[in-house]
């Protein structure tokens, strides 16, 4: 009786840390120079919320305030942006008139790059909603890592003069921004003669924190003679295994078995059995492994679609 009792208080102990942490708001800066410092040491863009209402106003931003208690924005501003509160102040005017941002009222987000571009405003009514001010703040910064890679890191993989230090810290930043939309432009970079092996490493590494369908695709092709590029396969996301499970094909069965292999241990598939892709393998026996791991592959996808997709 004594220890069930102890369970039942250790599980409200534990159902009450969770409720606060949940209730945890931003960590915000409130020093505007402070902010744009750190921003731009980070590389990311700054979230400006704009707390400026006259003390008389009727609307007094409770319901903005508590979207920035939401689990789902309070991660992406966590890992997406730094956030910084601001008061109403000549200061604040002073640099809205800089930022150009016109729709700006109080309770709005203002995104800008760290070196004081505008990247687009949030209206305060889509701020009181969290799940509308997580679309949002997911747009802005994708509309901003774009033009950091269009701008600055496009050119630099292009440039076949580009030092190795260079390519591989325009890598570091596309995974760090997660910018999918270099995906491309990446799979392009290793078919360049004069690339060092490090720079080739850090590519392969590159393609597995993008996981998109191209990328894969290109791990996949380049796995059977690179122990990079098979390394680096194994590290995708269960996201990318799905887009691998059409080429789990009896009738190839050198890819098939890579493929299948690289799927259960993204996916971590229990009770594998490689063995059911010899050339002797019983045909039935090996349908039914093959629609099992295509089942649970599946499954492992979409709940980490539901998870992640907020910060992709």
């Amino acid at each position: 009786m004594f220890r069930k009792h102890v369970i039942a208080v250790t599980f409200l102990i534990k159902a009450i840390t969770c409720a606060t942490l949940m209730a945890q708001p931003v960590d915000w800066v409130t020093d505007v120079e402070e902010g744009m410092g750190k921003a731009k040491g980070l590389g990311v863009p700054v979230l400006f919320y704009l707390d400026t209402a006259e003390e008389d106003a009727e609307d007094s931003g409770d319901a903005q305030e508590r979207s920035f208690t939401d689990g789902v924005v309070r991660t992406i501003v966590r890992e997406r942006f730094v956030p910084v509160r601001l008061r109403k102040s000549a200061m604040t005017e002073m640099l809205l008139k800089q930022l150009e941002a016109k729709e700006a009222t109080p309770y709005s987000i203002v995104v800008a790059t760290p070196r004081g571009h505008l990247v687009g405003t949030i209206r305060a009514g889509q701020v009181a909603k969290p799940d509308t001010l997580a679309d949002q703040l997911t747009a802005l910064f994708r509309k901003y890592r774009t033009g950091v890679f269009e701008g600055d890191l496009k050119p630099t993989l292009e440039d076949e003069s580009a030092k190795a230090d260079q390519l591989i810290e325009a890598l570091r930043v596309i995974e760090k921004l997660l910018i999918v939309e270099a995906d491309s432009t990446v799979v392009q970079l290793l078919d360049r003669e004069q690339l060092s092996e490090d720079v080739r490493e850090r590519a392969y590494q590159t393609l597995a924190v993008l996981s998109t369908k191209i990328t894969v695709e290109a791990l996949l092709a380049a796995a059977p003679g690179d122990e990079a590029a098979a390394a680096a396969l194994s590290k995708c996301t269960p996201d990318a295994a799905e887009a691998l499970l059409p080429k789990l094909d009896p009738a190839k069965p050198d890819v098939a078995i890579l493929v299948y292999d690289t799927v259960t241990r993204i996916c971590k598939v229990d009770a594998v059995k490689p063995e059911l892709f010899a050339e002797d393998a019983p045909e039935e026996a090996q349908r039914q492994e093959i629609e099992r791991v295509k089942r649970v592959v599946t499954e492992a996808a979409e709940r980490w679609r539901e998870e992640h997709k907020a910060l992709r």
